[in-house]
């Protein structure tokens, strides 16, 4: 995921666990590392059509009792909310990145 001054990621607390890269900071640690970008493909508009409909959903029928809520703990809707949030407010980019390491 790709980050432009978030609020916290749903991963943290606080901002100490809260850091991610832009797009030209990721390509550039990528090709520090030995990468070349095969493709870059932002996912966004994915994300935000996938929080809608999971919403939608949730409005219909209620939290999954084996919903994200089980994995994340008591804090999943907080984390969730800053997630959409970040999303709508184009402060991350979700991004799928595949590399090819440079001989």
């Amino acid at each position: 995921m790709i980050c432009y001054k978030a609020r916290a990621v749903p991963w943290a607390h606080d901002g100490s666990t809260s850091f991610l890269a832009s797009p030209d900071e990721m390509r550039g640690l990528l090709s520090n590392a030995g990468f070349n970008v095969a493709n870059w493909n932002d996912t966004s508009e994915i994300g935000k059509e996938w929080f809608k409909a999971v919403n939608k959903r949730l409005a219909e029928s209620g939290p999954s009792p084996l919903g994200f809520q089980v994995l994340l703990g008591a804090d999943f809707a907080t984390m969730a909310k800053n997630q959409v949030r970040n999303l709508i407010e184009d402060r991350i980019r979700p991004t799928e990145i595949i590399c090819v390491k440079r001989p």
